[in-house]
């Protein structure tokens, strides 16, 4: 249970360091925070099978040290390679078993803990294949829109923009992160709305967990005052 709880307060965690792929020695530094340190050991990487299917996922062994005690925990960090190609989806922590012990979203290349375990996944698979599944691209994050009160700022990820069906319905769908200033966090939803709303200018967006259940929806009018109209106005663009 301990490590259910340790495990699960990933997602939101903002990076302090990158990667170090140059260190040396069995472990190679991910992720570190003001309490915790995340390492992958080297040549622990191999692929695996996910939910029945033959080599759909990539695995590889992490130890995190609690800095303030000095102590370890260790188990298999696994993510789907169609999360890798698609560019942001879950980690899964395994226990030394096989056994499934909690999930957090991840995007690649993103500034989190879950981020940077992930994208950590996926380079090492690239590296085992010496393919590219999906390359960094700068500026994939475009600015949006920012809450008046808080500050806070919604940025839309425009290399993820693509045609979907939701609800039955022909729409398009993109990637967004809230950046929380005051917490320092960042959340990932998917951002959805239909065709239909973007041609007649009025509509529902609906904000999706990497799941694909509803987080939240608003109501909205292109070319509106509120921040879900810049978003509307945004992804409604992307067609």
């Amino acid at each position: 249970m301990l490590a259910k709880v340790v495990l699960g307060t990933l997602a939101g965690v903002v990076m302090m360091h990158a990667a170090h792929a140059d260190e040396a020695g069995d472990w190679m530094t991910v992720a570190e925070t003001s309490k915790s340190v995340w390492q992958g050991k080297r040549g622990s990487g191999a692929m695996t099978n996910v939910d029945g299917k033959k080599n759909n996922g990539y695995k590889y062994l992490y130890q995190k040290r609690n800095k303030a005690n000095n102590t370890y925990d260790y188990g298999q960090a696994v993510v789907l390679l169609e999360a890798c190609r698609k560019g942001y989806g879950f980690v899964y922590y395994n226990g030394m078993e096989g056994q499934y012990v909690s999930k957090d979203q991840f995007v690649r290349f993103g500034p989190t803990v879950a981020d940077n375990i992930g994208t950590m996944a996926c380079l090492s698979w690239d590296n085992e294949t010496g393919q590219t599944s999906l390359a960094e691209k700068k500026d994939a994050w475009e600015f949006v829109a920012s809450v008046k009160d808080s500050g806070n700022k919604v940025y839309l990820k425009n290399d993820t923009a693509r045609k979907r069906t939701y609800k039955g319905k022909p729409s398009v769908s993109i990637l967004s992160r809230f950046d929380n200033l005051r917490e320092n966090t960042f959340d990932y939803n998917e951002i959805v709305i239909a065709s239909a709303d973007c041609e007649r200018g009025y509509g529902t967006l609906y904000e999706l967990n990497f799941d694909g259940g509803v987080s939240d929806k608003w109501d909205m009018a292109l070319n509106g005052k509120s921040v879900a109209s810049a978003v509307g106005d945004a992804v409604c663009s992307k067609r």
